[in-house]
């Protein structure tokens, strides 16, 4: 655990209203020493995780504050190297922040030598990205723009106050990581689609390498999945309806699976309430699927039959 983050439950237990997220603190710092004891779980442990739950919710939906470290150069994407992997990565790299002694140098700033920062995530979980660097004296220098390409490294932490399989959303880059476990995001923005990850009660870290030019936004929400196994989307194209009749009967609809572990097969599909006329009847196209849609697949080809009945 982060440091700081104990130094922060010791000013907690001296003023409780002096810090955000109290009682999702102090229940990860006991939890913690929980785990290096023999005895299992305090109830000191499990009513801080009650009084979380209550007051912060089962799972963080966003991360408000982030640890940005960048911008370096940047290369090309086939042979690009990480700017702290001989640092132990961007998690270790955030962990010794505040203990180590490491000197990160980037040719982008004026002095050579970078240093941690904070970057504010707005109500929606929305960060924005935009180094305090001199572009238009490099770009003179130079007499390139792609002097204005970097990249960089965004590290936040979410707390976790009941076990649960988490559904992660990041807008605006391609990759994430938490705990280490490399994820998919949505570099492209279409906002429905999100990745399931198990969590364990506690604190998590997640980590995300920003490869952009002058500035980048990305935006990560977090929910609890519930009993939400799947999730069925609206289709990206609908049949025409002419004279009364569908123009094709096939009807593609993409699902996307959130069992960690669990592929989906044998789908059914029946209609639950329809008004006007004509009415319609509606059965898949096949009524096994040949494979498994896999965790955090969207599957496309789910290809109903539908057609009117006179």
């Amino acid at each position: 655990m982060h440091r700081s983050k104990f130094e922060g439950v010791v000013c907690c237990l001296v003023n409780p209203g002096s810090r955000k997220h109290f009682w999702s603190l102090l229940a990860h710092a006991l939890n913690k020493l929980d785990d290096k004891s023999q005895d299992g779980g305090s109830d000191l442990t499990q009513m801080a995780l009650a009084e979380a739950k209550k007051r912060d919710g089962a799972v963080s939906t966003t991360i408000r504050e982030w640890s940005f470290l960048g911008p370096f150069p940047i290369g090309k994407t086939e042979v690009d190297g990480d700017p702290v992997a001989d640092f132990g990565g961007a998690n270790q790299a955030f962990k010794d922040s505040l203990e180590s002694s490491h000197v990160y140098r980037s040719e982008l700033v004026s002095n050579g030598t970078l240093t941690w920062t904070t970057l504010k995530a707005d109500g929606s979980g929305q960060v924005h990205v935009s180094p305090a660097i001199d572009w238009g004296d490099l770009v003179s220098s130079l007499g390139s723009t792609g002097i204005m390409e970097w990249q960089g490294w965004s590290v936040g932490e979410f707390y976790v106050n009941q076990e649960a399989v988490v559904l992660v959303r990041c807008l605006g880059v391609h990759t994430i990581y938490i705990d280490g476990l490399i994820l998919a995001a949505d570099i492209y923005r279409r906002e429905r689609f999100w990745f399931s990850i198990h969590l364990p009660v506690g604190l998590h870290t997640m980590s995300i390498r920003l490869r952009a030019k002058v500035q980048q936004i990305y935006q990560c929400q977090l929910k609890q999945s519930g009993t939400m196994r799947f999730e069925l989307h609206q289709p990206h194209f609908l049949p025409d309806f002419v004279e009364g009749q569908l123009v094709t009967p096939h009807l593609a609809m993409p699902i996307a699976n959130h069992a960690v572990g669990k592929g989906l097969k044998n789908f059914r599909v029946t209609i639950t309430d329809q008004s006007g006329k004509p009415s319609l009847a509606v059965s898949m196209a096949s009524r096994d699927l040949e494979f498994s849609v896999a965790h955090g697949q969207v599957f496309y080809e789910t290809v109903l039959h539908v057609w009117t009945l006179e």
